[in-house]
């Protein structure tokens, strides 16, 4: 039921993205799963799991996959901040940045007791990442580079969390 939403998730981006509404194939082959995607006026991204990041830009035909960097194999999820910086969080409890589209990719120094990043919230004007992981939600501050836990009510009994969403 999940790779069937998440690819439903996919189809209705992809043709939301492209050009006068058409349907636009990824790079991904049988075995692939698509684990996340995110998308703005130029770029639309998308995390596989096993095969890695590819980016489709509104300027390219082509998709581009980036399976250089061992970590971005195991994708949980991506997300595109309004200036364009692509974040990738990773089944290893990673989070990858990349400031042009994919070609160079650094890594966020984080420090917390989780294993996976499975969603990522970007607070852009305070500078907050809200990192939603198998072990509760923690806080990243870009300006200050610290990571802290975030407190939540019955905090000793916490599942994954899987989506964050500022409402």
């Amino acid at each position: 039921m999940k790779t069937f939403l998440s690819t439903l998730l996919l189809c209705f981006s992809i043709a939301t993205f492209a050009q006068g509404g058409l349907w636009v194939k990824t790079p991904a082959q049988d075995g692939y799963t698509v684990v996340s995607m995110s998308a703005n006026d130029q770029v639309l991204v998308a995390g596989i799991y096993g095969l890695g990041i590819t980016i489709k830009t509104t300027v390219s035909s082509d998709w581009q996959t980036f399976f250089d960097e061992p970590d971005l194999i195991r994708p949980a999820c991506v997300v595109i901040s309004n200036a364009g910086v692509i974040y990738v969080g990773t089944k290893d409890g990673k989070v990858f940045t990349s400031h042009d589209e994919g070609l160079s990719w650094s890594s966020l120094n984080l420090s917390g007791d989780f294993i996976e990043v499975n969603s990522i919230l970007l607070r852009e004007a305070s500078g907050e990442i809200y990192l939603g992981t198998d072990n509760g939600i923690f806080s990243y501050n870009s300006n200050t580079q610290l990571t802290s836990k975030v407190i939540l009510p019955n905090d000793d009994f916490i599942h994954p969390i899987y989506c964050l969403k500022e409402i």
